[in-house]
């Protein structure tokens, strides 16, 4: 397990609701190179109720 996949655990733990979703291939540009794959993901979390 890499450290960025430990991070969803201690917010959890924090209190927080954590989301996590792996894009295949992806790294800290995920925004560009799979724009298609996450913005309809980034539409439903945010439409979510809090």
């Amino acid at each position: 397990m890499t450290h960025v996949e430990e991070y969803p655990g201690w917010m959890t733990r924090a209190g927080a609701r954590v989301t996590w979703k792996v894009f295949d291939e992806a790294d800290h540009f995920l925004l560009f190179s799979h724009r298609e794959q996450l913005l309809p993901v980034l539409e439903e979390w945010f439409r979510r109720e809090r």
